[in-house]
Formats: C-alpha cells, structure tokens, sequence
C-alpha cells in the first residue's frame, strides 16, 4: 500500500545522530473536549506548554530526535519556537502532518479528504514511518509522564532489549490518571506474572464515584481496582510496528466504518499480542502522572508545575 502523497516536512536540525534515541510525539488531536488545541496551550507565565515539559524530561534522560505528527491546526509560530528549542538544545525536530489521505489505498482517497476528524492514534504512528528508522518512544503532547518514564525507557534502548518482536509500555496506576473534571478513556491493561501485557481494553468513561472507580460500559458499571494499571499511550516500538501499523489499517479500512471510526494503537498491540507476533514488557512508572483533558484540568496543572519548579525539578524557564 503507498503511503499516498508525499508528506510536507520541516526539519529544525542542527547535527544528525548515527544512532537517535527517538520520541514520537502525538500532536494532532483536535481537542474537541478541552475546547482549543492543547498542544499549544501555556501554562507558565513564560510560555511553556505541556509538550515542552515532555521534551525537557527527554532530552534530560538522553533523548536527542523529536518526531512531532502534527494537525493543520497548529500554528506556524508555535512550529518555529519548538524548532529554535531544537537548534538550542541540539536535537533534531521534525514536523509531520497528518495527512487525511496519507496511507490511504487509493479507493479511500476520497473518503480521507472528506474526514473532519484525524485517523487516530495507529494513523499517526504510522506517519511517523517517514523519518524515523529505529526504536522510538510514542508519547501523546497533551500528557505529563515525569522524567524516571523517560529515564527506565531510555536504559531499554541502550540496552538493545527493543526489538521486532519485543516492545515495551509505561503504565500508571489507575488513580493516579483521573480527573475531577469528567470521565476519562484509559486502556486497563491485563498482565502476566512477568509483566507481559496479555490484553488492554479501552474503557471510555471511567470516573470516581463516592469510595470506588467506576468504568462505565454499554452493559453496566465495572468497579476497577484503584491500583490496576492503564495505558496512557507511552510505548517504545521497534521500527518493524510500522509494517504491522500498515497492515492492520488496511484492515481497519474494510472492517470499520471508515468516516467516524478511529484507528487505534491499543487495538494493533493487541491484536499483535493475540497472534503471538509480539510481546509488550509493561513498567509501572515512579512519576506522577498528569494531564489535560478539560479546560478546568488547566489550572490543576499550573499549580503542579509550579510546584515541581520550586521544588527544583525544573528550573524557572525551560530554554
């Protein structure tokens, strides 16, 4: 399957690694609940966003190539301040769109330009196959994942434990990742006694309620244990996912009702899972987990990030 029409890239670059370590950004989500693109939204009087704080923690734990698959929406200003961060800190930034009709068959052409709403998360990673060849962290813009998630990921790499048949994925406990604003989407992982992913099941509206949290689904309310662990879309991939990415969105496309459905990375893992192509190592993170969902959860994250600022964790301007 082609991957469509060529994918307009700009590149901040200053001087190219021979062996990247590389974070693949999920920047192209439209913000429909939070009301405004999130990716571009400051938080600090000195103009950092969410994403920033992501890439500081990055480049801390040795990180040096930035892969951002990002939606029309977004400003070329905000493009430009994220690039000269790339020329300061050293590290290449590269910007790609997600295209509606990239990595399409040609009979969906159509169906993608007519598409108001981005793929979803599988398309985006996939978008990625462009310009990244080798093992690389998928992280979304709009989550806070503490520098120890980057850190205990960054060892894998190095420790040339990645491979085509053997990924990895940085889970929270479940209430840790809530918000008092409204129901979230979280991935409820199963594992094994090795801490092997057996299966992750999107559930869409999980809140608390009273003493318990609740998950709720077309057949009832599930009561999950405060502790179980959830995907929040920090994985590390072999380069080989982009084939099976490329695969099942093919399938996708003729199972799915292609003008509202979304393609989903959990549901490729999954299925990878399933047929024993691959297995996912799952590490419960150190740090605390934090994001933006509604607008409300704003304020909530100003004031952790100013506390991790006074505290030292950060200093007071990131660039």
């Amino acid at each position: 399957m082609a991957p469509g029409k060529p994918v307009n890239l700009f590149l901040a670059l200053t001087v190219r690694s021979k062996s990247p370590k590389t974070v693949v950004i999920l920047a192209g989500g439209l913000g429909s609940r939070y009301n405004g693109l999130k990716q571009t939204d400051a938080l600090l009087p000195t103009g950092e966003t969410l994403l920033e704080f992501s890439i500081f923690d990055a480049i801390q734990a040795g990180f040096d190539k930035f892969v951002l698959i990002v939606n029309p929406n977004i400003a070329q200003e905000y493009i430009e301040r994220l690039g000269r961060i790339g020329i300061k800190k050293k590290v290449e930034m590269h910007f790609v769109p997600q295209e509606m009709d990239g990595f399409l068959p040609d009979e969906y052409i159509d169906i993608g330009k007519e598409r108001s709403k981005p793929w979803g998360t599988g398309h985006a990673v996939l978008t990625a196959k462009l310009v990244v060849n080798e093992p690389f962290v998928v992280i979304n813009a709009d989550d806070f994942y503490g520098r120890s998630s980057y850190m205990k990921i960054q060892e894998s790499i190095s420790g040339d434990v990645i491979k085509n048949n053997r990924y990895e994925m940085i889970a929270f406990p479940v209430n840790t990742t809530l918000s008092e604003n409204g129901p979230v989407s979280r991935g409820v992982c199963t594992l094994d006694d090795q801490q092997n992913l057996i299966e992750v099941v999107e559930h869409t509206r999980i809140k608390r309620q009273g003493s318990q949290i609740i998950s709720e689904t077309e057949t009832g309310n599930v009561v999950l244990k405060e502790n179980i662990l959830v995907s929040m879309n920090f994985w590390c991939f072999h380069p080989s996912v982009f084939d099976f990415l490329q695969e099942e969105f093919l399938r996708f496309l003729q199972q799915y009702n292609v003008s509202k459905s979304e393609f989903y990375i959990p549901a490729v893992v999954q299925q990878l899972i399933g047929s024993n192509l691959i297995k996912v190592k799952v590490h419960q993170s150190e740090s605390q987990w934090m994001g933006l969902t509604y607008p409300d959860d704003k304020e909530v994250l100003k004031v952790f990030l100013s506390d991790e600022i006074q505290n030292g964790k950060y200093p007071s301007q990131l660039w």
